[in-house]
């Protein structure tokens, strides 16, 4: 009877230490860029087991969230990008512009220098 009796509260407790009795909290993967800081903390009022849908439909939100949070951010940084490249050429075509001015100057006045030098030398070979 005192056997019984062990084997009874060894197999209700065995039981008991069950997996299936004490529900555990679902540990999901997290992405290297998730910030969980960015989101709040949790609290031990705060946290509540829920079931595995519920907990698939919450990180399912927070991810949608943080995708329109980085197209937000990624439409303001391809219009950052565009602006930059729109001055690097506009700035690229100013100094082409001004070099070519300046070669052409500087080739024009060396010429009128030439024909300067020579034309008293022309002169006097004519006369």
């Amino acid at each position: 009877s005192l056997a019984t009796s062990r084997s009874d509260n060894l197999s209700s407790s065995h039981i008991n230490l069950s997996p299936q009795a004490h529900p555990q909290p679902t540990l999901l993967p997290v992405s290297p860029g998730y910030n969980i800081s960015n989101y709040g903390s949790v609290s031990p009022q705060s946290f509540s087991y829920d079931t595995p849908n519920d907990v698939l439909l919450k990180e399912i939100n927070t991810l949608r969230e943080r995708l329109v949070s980085l197209e937000t951010e990624n439409a303001s940084m391809t219009a950052k990008l565009h602006r930059q490249q729109w001055d690097v050429e506009h700035r690229l075509s100013e100094l082409e512009l001004h070099m070519c001015q300046s070669s052409s100057q500087a080739s024009t006045s060396s010429h009128d220098e030439r024909i300067e030098r020579f034309e008293p030398v022309n002169r006097e070979s004519i006369i």
